[in-house]
């Protein structure tokens, strides 16, 4: 298993202390540091001796540090695993049962808890809407309620993969950096026929806030637009264009009205430049598909239904496209 670590010194005690103390012993340990300047590393080397340390001479971002964890790992289940999170003793055995259990499993999601509200969810997955918009599942809801059911895509906190089905779909794809890497790691395993469950008492306790500061936004907007032209069918990224740019159109109102229209525009111009490298991706992805974009489609949904992010124009914008994509997915033909 591995733990992608980035200047997360305060988290990083609690989250390996707990992670040495689960009923069921990991194989092995890696701590992945992308070039922390805080001393994370140090603190590995010294209070977890047990654990492999690959320091990175630089931040490859989540991604870049999950797929250098793939390739040392020797387990046939990898575990990825968040900083910030203090795991349940019994975390990683009920995170690999349904795996153990049923061999043609892919992965399987933890159920990730608020660090400070234990008893209420932080996220069962991640919802996304058919414009590549994401969020968090059964937010706040009560732990009791959430039962052993399919996922549709990952939440990155947590989860663990079949070594072979993470390799064979050639891991998380770099140019993402950071945000939504899980997103487009759980559409590809889903358009060649893999599956992916909850575990839904494989619980960790994450220090989640909703934050759109620094570069977030920059990211996530990029990334998700990645995410869309990498894996739709040309026909289906004809049919959602309409609504793709009037929500575009949207989004940077918002942007602007929020004070983060640059980092949008920056989303853009990178877009532009990554244009050839992300289409040598798509055609892989397009090579290798399994699964037709009206199945797909099921997996998504129409609306924006976050409740922190529930401004007048997202309300009003939600709306318009929940209405859309009714009509959207009954089109799909391929």
């Amino acid at each position: 298993m591995a733990v992608i670590a980035y200047n997360g010194r305060p988290h990083l005690d609690e989250c390996l202390a707990t992670l040495q103390q689960q009923s069921r012993t990991a194989d092995e340990v890696l701590a992945i540091d992308n070039g922390s300047t805080d001393g994370s590393g140090e603190l590995i080397r010294t209070r977890f001796p047990g654990v492999r340390l690959i320091q990175l001479e630089s931040n490859r971002g989540y991604a870049g540090g999950c797929n250098v964890a793939a390739q040392l790992a020797t387990s046939e289940v990898i575990v990825f695993l968040n900083q910030d999170v203090r795991l349940d003793p019994d975390w990683l055995r009920e995170l690999i049962r349904p795996l153990e259990a049923d061999p043609q499993l892919a992965a399987t999601q933890s159920l990730i808890m608020l660090y400070d509200e234990p008893s209420l969810v932080n996220t069962s997955s991640t919802t996304v809407n058919f414009l590549g918009i994401g969020w968090v599942t059964d937010y706040r809801q009560p732990a009791a309620r959430i039962r052993l059911h399919p996922v549709a895509f990952l939440s990155g906190t947590a989860f663990a993969i079949r070594r072979a089905t993470f390799l064979e779909l050639r891991a998380f794809d770099e140019v993402y950096g950071s945000y939504h890497e899980d997103i487009d790691l759980s559409w590809r395993m889903h358009l060649v026929g893999s599956r992916i469950m909850l575990a839904p008492d494989s619980r960790v306790y994450h220090k989640y806030q909703f934050d759109r500061s620094g570069r977030k936004n920059f990211w996530l907007e990029r990334n998700r637009l990645i995410t869309l032209f990498k894996n739709y069918r040309a026909g289906t990224i004809a049919l959602i264009l309409p609504a793709m740019l009037v929500t575009e159109v949207g989004i940077c109102i918002l942007a602007l009205a929020e004070g983060w229209i640059g980092d949008k525009l920056a989303g853009y111009r990178d877009l532009v430049g990554l244009w050839p490298q992300i289409r040598r991706n798509r055609r892989e992805v397009q090579m290798n598909r399994r699964i037709a974009d009206r199945r797909i489609g099921i997996l998504l949904v129409g609306g924006i239904t976050f409740v922190e992010r529930r401004q007048p124009l997202v309300r009003l914008g939600g709306a318009v496209l929940a209405g859309y994509w009714w009509v959207a997915r009954r089109l799909l033909i391929w």
